[in-house]
């Protein structure tokens, strides 16, 4: 049962946190997605991926991170994570990863996971009940169209919405 699993989510709108290099993006739903899955985000297990928070692109794990991870919100409907990209000029790929969200070009979020507990739905498709957070991923096509970039920068205070 310690399969590599990635699934995917895609954002509607994205915003800047204060002029910062931040985005809010939500990286998994409890929806169904186009495998007709469910993965209960109240299932994630998040101790160990806090201790390396990193955000990667397509889930090359064999690359350099793009950004990391300053905080995570659980809900029943879903997780929200606020991804924090490094000063720009500092890795160019990340800059124009950040660019390319923030622009609207990119808007997917797909995450990497191990399961834990797993029960087969009727008609198809599997519920991840409990799971090990790896690492997400920018990516461009998603699994689940749920998860979302919320907020692009457009010079917008959201220290009302962060809290």
């Amino acid at each position: 049962m310690d399969k590599l699993i990635r699934k995917t989510y895609q954002a509607v709108e994205t915003k800047g946190i204060d002029g910062s290099r931040s985005l809010l993006v939500k990286i998994s739903t409890n929806s169904p997605d186009r495998s007709k899955d469910v993965v209960f985000p109240k299932g994630a297990v998040l101790e160990n991926y806090m201790k390396n928070p990193v955000v990667v692109l397509a889930h090359k794990y064999d690359g350099l991170s793009i950004a990391k991870t300053e905080n995570l919100e659980v809900t029943d409907e879903g997780i929200v994570a606020k991804v924090t990209f490094p000063d720009k000029g500092v890795y160019p790929v990340a800059d124009t990863v950040y660019e390319l969200y923030k622009g609207g070009f990119m808007n997917a979020w797909s995450i990497g996971f191990i399961p834990l507990e797993v029960e087969d739905i009727d008609g198809g498709g599997r519920e991840f009940k409990k799971w090990e957070l790896l690492e997400y991923s920018a990516v461009l096509v998603p699994d689940n169209p749920e998860a979302l970039t919320l907020l692009r920068s457009k010079g917008i205070n959201t220290k009302a919405l962060e809290e």
